[in-house]
């Protein structure tokens, strides 16, 4: 259990919170606060000890002995995003709103698809009604999780869900391919994912609907004229819609940048160049000072 505690604080490096205290200085405070509760720790950091340096072992140990949700989102991140996409054209999001949910991860190019992730670490209980909320609004959909977990999950969830096993080097291997579900598309659950000037440039696009509606009235009609577009119309225009969130030459300058640790992190945020050069930076400096 300890040791476990010890790799649940240190996954803090692996996170937006992390990069906010590289930005604006206090990053090194929260390391030697991990230093001193993490007794692995301190066996790795010594005066020569970049930032870069501790957050490469850290994971490298995470690849052999805690493969948390992390490890599993980053691994997704270059091995299906940027390694066979271009980010030009791609984004990718995590913890997608999904109804009372949220996605793990969903990739964005010319379709939409969801990764639900299942850790060692993790219970399968509801995962049938979490993959039940992405058929709704994602195209194809995807079991990410280890070898051991299969036989449980294929006795779960439907054939038309894809799977894939991130294996112990690190390759993610698939064992099923995703069907198809646009036909079970839900346009209300689309619909609530989106922003107001979102849906109306759609219906604008779609139907020459001019939004100036008071917001009293503006959901339910919308609503009702986004519902009766064609399922076709309605996933090419939320496809299009979140890559237009995501892709841009900043965040695709970041991510070529980045570390491979670190790029689902970059993926998932856009960061100015004045706070990626801050981060960028203090990876070369040590860990603890001179």
């Amino acid at each position: 259990m300890k040791a476990v505690n010890e790799h649940r604080s240190l996954a803090t490096l692996f996170s937006h919170t992390f990069l906010e205290k590289i930005i604006d200085g206090s990053y090194r405070e929260h390391i030697l606060r991990l230093t001193d509760k993490s007794s692995s720790l301190q066996l790795l950091v010594d005066r020569d000890t970049t930032v870069k340096e501790l957050l490469a072992v850290v994971y490298r140990q995470f690849s052999k002995s805690y493969r948390c949700e992390y490890l599993y989102k980053n691994t997704i991140a270059n091995e299906l995003l940027v390694k066979r996409h271009s980010l030009n054209s791609s984004a990718l999001f995590a913890e997608f709103k999904t109804g009372n949910g949220w996605a793990d991860v969903i990739i964005v190019n010319g379709t939409t698809t969801s990764y639900e992730i299942k850790t060692e670490l993790d219970s399968v209980a509801r995962l049938k009604s979490q993959v039940s909320t992405n058929v709704k609004m994602f195209e194809h959909n995807y079991i990410v999780t280890c070898e051991k977990n299969i036989p449980k999950i294929t006795g779960i969830i439907d054939d038309e869900i894809g799977l894939l096993i991130l294996e112990k080097n690190g390759k993610l291997t698939q064992v099923r391919e995703a069907v198809s579900t646009l036909d079970r598309l839900d346009p209300i659950f689309i619909f609530n994912s989106l922003r107001r000037y979102e849906y109306a440039s759609i219906l604008n696009s779609h139907l020459g609907f001019i939004d100036d509606l008071p917001n009293t009235e503006a959901y339910s009609v919308c609503l009702e004229l986004f519902s009766g577009l064609p399922l076709e119309v309605i996933h090419s225009s939320f496809a299009s819609v979140l890559r237009k969130r995501s892709c841009s030459l900043q965040m695709k300058r970041n991510v070529e940048r980045s570390p491979y640790f670190l790029r689902s992190l970059f993926l998932d945020k856009l960061y100015t160049e004045r706070k990626f050069v801050k981060i960028h930076r203090a990876l070369s400096d040590t860990v603890l000072l001179a």
